[in-house]
């Protein structure tokens, strides 16, 4: 009896999980609206494209449909992957880990904390384009910070290959360029639509 009892809730138990796994599933799936066609025009000549229309459809207005607010979009969208990523590399310092390692983490997370920076006066810059004295040398400086933030990414993960006596565990090297790399091809795809983008007031 006890048997055919236990039997009956582990059943229950595994309907349920499953049912809720499910929908879960579908409602994330829910979350990224289909891909519009402007979208997958305007991210064709992207270093990576299906990223790029994620990222647009997720944070691009979908009224406005003009490369200003795809080159707004894709900056916002790096400025969010920056700070997912320093938020997940910071959480590593949280290990037992040796000492040049935390030193590693610790300069990764500055490096990433100064990419912030440079996106957000990139974004800044970008909002009061129509006021700039001058919308061309703005634009320079604008991709001049979002060129900075990424090479700044992209040195974040220099210290992970060591040396003599200076060894990084596999799982802190995966963790940290795993993270990197999503926020380097986020702020490429951001560079590469400011790189096209022609300003007009």
């Amino acid at each position: 009896m006890e048997f055919q009892i236990l039997k009956s809730l582990l059943t229950l138990f595994f309907f349920v999980s499953i049912t809720f796994t499910t929908s879960v599933v579908a409602s994330s799936s829910s979350i990224i609206r289909p891909v519009k066609p402007y979208i997958k025009k305007a991210c064709k000549t992207t270093p990576y494209p299906r990223l790029c229309e994620i990222s647009l459809t997720l944070h691009a207005s979908q009224t406005k449909k003009t490369q200003q607010e795809f080159c707004r979009a894709a900056m916002a969208s790096s400025l969010k992957t920056t700070r997912d990523a320093t938020s997940i590399i910071s959480k590593l310092s949280r290990q037992k880990m040796s000492t040049y390692e935390a030193k590693v983490i610790r300069d990764c997370v500055d490096n990433l904390k100064d990419s912030t920076d440079e996106l957000h006066r990139a974004i800044a810059g970008f909002k009061s384009l129509s006021r700039a004295k001058d919308a061309n040398f703005q634009l320079h400086s604008i991709k001049t910070w979002v060129s900075a933030a990424e090479t700044d990414a992209m040195t974040c993960s220099d210290g992970l290959s060591g040396g003599a006596g200076r060894k990084v565990r596999s799982k802190v090297k995966q963790e940290v360029r795993k993270s990197v790399a999503v926020v380097v091809r986020h702020i490429s795809n951001a560079l590469s639509l400011l790189t096209t983008f022609k300003y007009k007031s």
